[in-house]
């Protein structure tokens, strides 16, 4: 299985801060299966938002990644930025198809303007937890990219990864047919029992033409566990592994990293040092990224 990296730089930090890893027990992700590997690919997501939020993240699921709690962290009208990986075959036999979702020139939600979509999923986010304080920071991903251009979390971590598989001489491609929703699971995805444990897309998706299917949802968010608390830097994936050919489910599993590291006490003053702090989360979860490419190691 994956080895889980969980980082506290600071013993201050309460494990309750972050709800990300649940209370389900979703079915490990069964390395043993993945062998041979020369060919992976990996679902495209829609642009990934940043907040800034004070109080407990809601958690309906017992896992939220692959699920409707974390719409709030995906804008899936926004335009997205090119990546650089060759489409997958979504037929398998035949030549390689273009994606029906194509891949935009980017534009930043500043110039852009915030979709609805992503609106009232950050709106139903902040009335969830009930903090009047994460009211002024509704903007903040707006505000996080303005001061960080040269950043793109769904970008910069699909490109990471790729580089990162095909440093292990494994052919990558992309399947960019799910970009109009929140990150779900593509296929079926059965725990011990059998019984499906987490939301699943909604329309029958095809096979791909490699030996492993990747599902990622990488997210980050400055949170403070209440107002009493500073605001501390969270990265997390969830990664869903599957055989791309047959679709059969090889598991799931979290990595997350937690690091208090920046005493943000106040919403202003994470926001005067963002062009600090944003960086700083960007690498955090760029720092991710081997575990998952270590568990494809071709054998």
């Amino acid at each position: 299985m994956f080895s889980v990296c969980n980082v506290i730089k600071k013993t201050i930090i309460s494990l309750g801060l972050i709800s990300l890893a649940g209370c389900a027990t979703p079915p490990v992700i069964d390395t043993s299966k993945i062998k041979n590997v020369k060919s992976v690919t990996i679902v495209d997501i829609p642009e990934v938002r940043v907040h800034a939020l004070v109080g407990q993240l809601p958690n309906t699921y017992g896992i939220v990644h692959f699920s409707d709690d974390l719409a709030a962290f995906y804008d899936v009208e926004k335009a997205r930025k090119t990546v650089a990986i060759e489409q997958a075959n979504m037929e398998i036999g035949k030549a390689v198809v273009e994606t029906q979702i194509m891949n935009t020139p980017d534009t930043t939600v500043v110039s852009a303007g915030l979709s609805g979509a992503a609106a009232g999923a950050t709106a139903g986010l902040i009335n969830a937890m009930g903090e009047s304080a994460n009211e002024n920071a509704a903007n903040f991903n707006e505000i996080f990219e303005e001061k960080n251009p040269n950043l793109n979390i769904r970008h910069d971590f699909l490109t990471g990864l790729t580089k990162a598989l095909e440093g292990k001489g494994i052919e990558v491609y992309l399947a960019s047919d799910q970009l109009s929703h929140t990150p779900y699971f593509r296929w079926d995805a059965p725990n011990k029992k059998g019984a499906s444990f987490q939301q699943q897309y909604p329309d029958a998706l095809p096979a791909v033409d490699t030996d492993i299917l990747i599902q990622v949802s990488p997210i980050v968010l400055f949170n403070a566990q209440s107002a009493l608390n500073a605001y501390a830097r969270i990265a997390s994936v969830g990664i869903a592994v599957y055989d791309g050919r047959t679709k059969e489910f090889f598991g799931y599993q979290e990595l997350s990293s937690v690091d208090g590291l920046f005493d943000y006490h106040v919403y202003d003053n994470l926001v005067k040092d963002i062009n600090v702090a944003g960086p700083a989360i960007h690498a955090q979860l760029m720092m991710l990224i081997p575990a998952i490419a270590d568990a494809m190691e071709t054998n």
